[in-house]
């Protein structure tokens, strides 16, 4: 399997899992009707763990990019995938620093969460999509 192609498979279980996460967390939060047949301890305990898989993902991905590609001059579409991709980790890891240890901070977590999403989505759609429609 080649480089891109690893990453394009990683990105899209990343980008699965975001959507995931997002589901899991409205269901916790009594936005949407069950969609996962689990207590809401459990989904919280998913949640968190799905969190920390992602954020893993999101690291190697960027490492493979930088150490895979190296540094060089890209279109404005790569550099927009990797400052969102980029972003994407830095509020992940804020958000998983809030659960774990500053949790009077937690309501800021919602919105690092939806956050974290769209910064997901736009990553993908400006590299991995962008590889199959140019």
């Amino acid at each position: 399997m080649s480089l891109e192609a690893l990453k394009s498979v990683l990105a899209g279980l990343v980008l699965i899992l975001a959507l995931f996460q997002g589901l899991e967390m409205a269901q916790i939060r009594g936005k949407i009707p069950t969609l996962f047949p689990a207590k809401r301890q459990t989904l919280r305990r998913w949640h968190r763990g799905g969190g920390v898989l992602a954020l893993t993902l999101l690291i190697v991905i960027g490492l493979l990019c930088i150490f895979g590609e190296g540094t060089h001059l890209y279109s404005s579409r790569l550099w927009l995938h990797a400052i969102a991709g980029s972003l994407a980790i830095l509020a992940l890891l804020v958000k998983v620093v809030i659960t774990y240890g500053a949790r009077r901070l937690l309501r800021v977590n919602d919105v690092l969460g939806g956050l974290v999403g769209l910064l997901v989505l736009i990553a993908f759609l400006a590299s991995v999509v962008g590889y199959y429609l140019f």
